[in-house]
């Protein structure tokens, strides 16, 4: 099983009507953006190591990716490692992500 990492987006309730409205989310991993959707985890694998996750949202019409916080995390050998990415009760507030799930390598030796 090779190292994987997991994403889930989501809006913070109060104000998740405005946002999935009018507002794409997207994930960054190392600088890459990539396109999510809110309340489905993204997934993709990964080497094993360091990786700079951060998640924003982009307004219709607009070019730039706001409400970004990047953050580190490790994935280890062998690891899917999930994340939730939540913005603040505000609009201007950035993303926050944490770690909520790391699953273990999976042991193939046989007694």
């Amino acid at each position: 099983m090779p190292s994987s990492l997991v994403i889930n987006v989501r809006p913070h309730w109060i104000s998740s009507a405005f946002l999935r409205v009018f507002a794409k989310p997207f994930v960054s991993v190392d600088g890459v953006e990539h396109r999510a959707q809110w309340g489905v985890p993204w997934k993709s694998v990964v080497e094993a190591g360091d990786h700079v996750v951060s998640a924003g949202v982009r307004y219709r019409g607009s070019e730039s990716l706001m409400g970004q916080s990047p953050t580190t995390f490790i994935v280890g050998e062998n690891h899917e490692t999930t994340l939730i990415a939540r913005n603040g009760l505000l609009n201007h507030t950035p993303f926050s992500i944490t770690k909520i799930l790391e699953n273990k390598p999976y042991n193939d030796s046989t007694s």
